[in-house]
């Protein structure tokens, strides 16, 4: 079959899906998108970037992703700290190629761009405007005020043709609702005038991890990834391992997508006792941008390498 023959064929099919009965998929509408904080739809033109549809396993990879997941963490067992690299998890626990690349394909032949599977084959990311989203996924985007805060979000369940509810668990990225934080930490306690510094020498004391720290102990051979919504400088991780004597082993930034700018210090904190605790591993920061409904550090965690 020659490739005019193959987008006919799949012309027709794409014709054949969009005429099919289609089925909603629950749990995809957040708690605040309610009547009360509607201000009504969001223009066609409205930017949704970086939307990610959430792919099914069948039971029995569900059953042997649970047997695997125990089995990492029995000591007992062969596979005890096995881990595997993405694309080795989405080969074991993913979809099947074909289901893949169907829906790859009709999210394409809807007017979609960017499409492409995650290497663990958890997710499709794609991005498109409001009005792509309610032609193809059968939900309007409409402008909610909660508090004072205005959020973009999908106003009814999405759905999809019948021929994917095998295949669609889900969506992410239709809304921009903040998360919800944790509470006050120590430092923000009133009246607590004490600040203790730990510095990277106090961790195998704190934890207890004997004479083999970090003579063998020490992240040679491992890598580290660090997921951040926030850009960091190299500069700081580098002055960090000067100033407490541990050796030279640079961090890497990984960026996916544009570069975000610099809005906290966590990201810096975090990759520098990742390579302070495991001062020969390779840490890397894997760096995203918040987009208009999707969180940065979620496409971090799904664009690990």
């Amino acid at each position: 079959m020659n490739i005019t023959l193959i987008w006919l064929a799949l012309g027709t099919i794409f014709t054949a899906a969009a005429a099919e009965d289609r089925v909603t998929l629950p749990g995809n509408l957040h708690s605040l998108a309610r009547k009360e904080f509607d201000q009504g739809a969001a223009p066609a033109t409205l930017p949704m970037s970086r939307m990610r549809v959430v792919v099914l396993r069948t039971i029995a990879q569900q059953n042997e992703l649970d047997r695997f997941l125990a089995d990492i963490q029995d000591v007992a067992s062969p596979n005890h700290h096995r881990w595997l690299q993405p694309a080795e998890f989405g080969a074991r626990f993913g979809p099947g190629t074909e289901s893949v690349e169907t829906l790859t394909a009709w999210l394409t032949s809807q007017g979609f761009q960017s499409v492409h599977a995650s290497a663990g084959r958890t997710v499709i990311e794609f991005s498109g405007t409001a009005g792509l989203v309610e032609a193809a996924l059968g939900t309007p985007i409409h402008k909610y005020l909660v508090n004072g805060s205005e959020y973009w979000a999908n106003a009814t369940e999405p759905s999809v043709p019948a021929s994917f509810a095998g295949t669609v668990r889900g969506f992410a990225g239709l809304n921009n609702f903040a998360r919800r934080t944790s509470g006050p930490g120590l430092h923000d306690v009133p009246g607590n005038p004490v600040t203790y510094a730990v510095a990277p020498g106090d961790f195998a004391t704190i934890y207890n991890l004997g004479p083999n720290y970090p003579s063998v102990l020490n992240g040679s051979g491992i890598t580290i990834a660090v997921m951040t919504d926030s850009d960091l400088l190299l500069s700081d991780i580098v002055d960090f391992r000067e100033s407490f004597g541990l050796p030279v082993n640079t961090a890497q930034i990984v960026y996916n997508g544009p570069a975000p700018p610099i809005s906290e210090n966590e990201p810096t904190l975090d990759t520098s006792w990742a390579g302070a605790v495991a001062p020969q591993a390779t840490v890397k920061a894997i760096v995203s941008s918040n987009t208009d409904v999707s969180y940065g550090i979620d496409l971090s965690e799904e664009n690990m390498r």
